[in-house]
């Protein structure tokens, strides 16, 4: 496949934007995949996951939100950026409240 601006090729088979000037690569038309099939098959997976999920976290001590553990986390973000430190944050209370 070429770029209809720059005339150059396409080294990947499914680019949808050219590597040398960025603009966007002529397609075949062609509808990509119906996964709603797939979706319907995976969702008693997904439930029933969730499900054991919200049973498990009936037998926790419920010290998620106690001070100790605050300050482990703290601890072991030292040496992080801000950033770094927002995104465990986010992972660590996904954790707790997951599992």
């Amino acid at each position: 496949m070429f770029c209809s601006d720059c005339n150059t090729e396409s080294l990947i088979l499914e680019a949808r934007f050219c590597r040398k000037c960025g603009a966007a690569l002529p397609t075949n038309g062609a509808p990509k995949g119906d996964n709603r099939a797939a979706r319907w098959l995976a969702l008693p997976f997904i439930l029933i996951g969730r499900a054991i999920a919200y049973l498990s976290s009936f037998g926790r001590s419920g010290d998620a939100g106690s001070p100790r553990r605050a300050a482990r986390i703290r601890q072991s973000t030292l040496g992080l950026s801000g950033n770094a430190k927002r995104v465990y944050r986010y992972l660590a209370g996904v954790t707790l409240r997951f599992g």
